[in-house]
């Protein structure tokens, strides 16, 4: 299928802006322009410190709890984003899946490298799943979803809580990276001009690992992880012009193969990233709506 004509736009505009030489710039610069654009309304949420976690945001749905609930790893490309620009996203999640939404705030490279980031996501999930009831949490109800690079972390914590005392019930990765190893077709198909140009792929590793090492590791590279059958019902949604697509779906033959139950989707004409358009792009909000669908029954069947 041809790009979506508003993602075609969007792509145009980009690199008529020089996006394609953004990984030579300063991590100001390419900071403030992976937020442009990006806007979000003012909402409710809750905002927690607690002691030797990383900070979250607790978006609640209507009704009295304990609810059940999402951990939501956000796309950061590992070093920039934040969470206001995820506010009406998170409350959208909460509304349409009537669940809690937790939004954690991981450090970010270059300052804090692997596995800095993905310890702060795996040692607050691992409190919740003990004491999430201490903040209004149906603790045995807890699923994980991550986006991007979120995705990627996403998928390593699901494997480091494989066996678990309290298991998450499902965990869905949105477009995710799993792969830092091996090369894929669709890398070289995607490598320029859709937004994650090769170049600056290989400047975000840089950025992200110490050593060349970390990239056969679990927690940075989950699908070279052979031992795969505990891991929780899975949903993978891939887009059809994104450089991280094969990696994705190779990654969810393997946990059909080891008997994971999986539901994997691709999105035609869609980018990297399009679920942040889900607001403007018709497809995106139909494949968001459908991984809310394949959730929901993990957090609210008895």
């Amino acid at each position: 299928m041809a790009l979506h004509p508003i993602l075609q736009r969007m792509l145009t505009l980009a690199y008529r802006n020089d996006f394609a030489s953004l990984h030579t710039k300063d991590l100001a610069t390419v900071r403030a322009t992976l937020l442009r654009n990006l806007t979000t309304k003012a909402v409710n949420f809750e905002s927690y410190a607690l002691p030797q976690l990383a900070p979250f945001r607790l978006y609640r749905p209507p009704g009295s709890g304990p609810h059940p609930a999402v951990f939501f790893i956000r796309g950061s490309a590992y070093i920039g984003g934040d969470l206001d620009i995820f506010n009406e996203y998170c409350e959208y999640l909460s509304l349409e899946l009537e669940a809690a939404i937790i939004s954690i705030d991981y450090r970010l490279a270059p300052e804090h490298r692997f596995p800095q980031g993905f310890n702060d996501c795996l040692t607050t999930l691992q409190w919740l799943l003990s004491y999430g009831h201490h903040v209004g949490l149906n603790r045995y109800k807890i699923a994980l979803w991550g986006e991007s690079a979120g995705g990627n972390i996403a998928a390593g914590i699901a494997q480091a809580l494989a066996g678990h005392q309290v298991s998450l019930v499902h965990h869905t990765l949105i477009y995710p990276m799993v792969d830092f190893y091996f090369s894929y077709p669709s890398k070289t198909l995607y490598q320029q001009g859709y937004l994650l140009d090769h170049t600056f792929m290989q400047w975000l590793k840089n950025n992200y690992i110490s050593t060349e090492h970390e990239l056969s590791d679990y927690r940075v590279s989950p699908a070279l992880n052979p031992q795969l059958k505990q891991l929780p019902p899975t949903t993978i949604v891939t887009a059809e012009y994104d450089p991280l697509r094969d990696e994705a779906e190779s990654y969810a033959q393997k946990l059909q193969q080891q008997q994971v139950p999986v539901h994997c989707q691709r999105i035609e004409g869609m980018i990297h990233g399009f679920f942040m358009y889900y607001k403007k792009i018709k497809p995106a909000k139909q494949a968001l709506l459908a991984a809310c669908q394949q959730l929901a029954p993990y957090l609210h069947t008895p």
